[in-house]
C-alpha cells in the first residue's frame, strides 16, 4: 500500500427528520493522495482516471473542492485550502501522460 502523501479533511452533513424534529449529523472524512490514487470517503480513483482537481471558495472560510473523474464530478466540502493537495497532484499526474 502506498503512503499517504497528502489529504484534506471534508465534512458531510446529514439530515435526519424524526417525529417532527430534525436533527442534523456532522462527520468528518479524508481525501487522501498517494502516488498512484485519490481516495475518499467512498471511492479510489487511479490517477489515470483523475482529470483535474478545483477549488472555490467562500466567504466564510469553507470552501467546495472538485475532484473531477472519468466517472463524474465528485464535490467536498473542505475548511481549508487545498492549494498544496492539488499542486503535488499535478506533480504526480504529469508522470501519467499516457492512459
Amino acid at each position: 500500500m502506498d503512503p499517504i502523501l497528502s489529504k484534506i479533511e471534508y465534512t458531510i452533513v446529514d439530515r435526519k427528520t424524526v417525529w417532527h424534529e430534525q436533527t442534523f449529523i456532522r462527520s468528518s472524512h479524508h481525501v487522501t493522495l498517494t502516488r498512484q490514487a485519490i481516495a475518499t470517503g467512498k471511492n479510489t480513483f487511479h490517477l489515470r482516471e483523475v482529470l483535474d482537481l478545483s477549488y472555490r471558495p467562500f466567504s466564510g472560510g469553507t470552501g467546495l473542492f472538485y475532484l473531477h473523474t472519468i466517472q463524474g464530478v465528485f464535490t467536498f466540502t473542505v475548511v481549508e485550502d487545498p492549494s498544496s493537495f492539488m499542486d503535488l497532484f499535478e506533480q504526480l499526474k504529469s508522470g501519467f501522460t499516457s492512459f
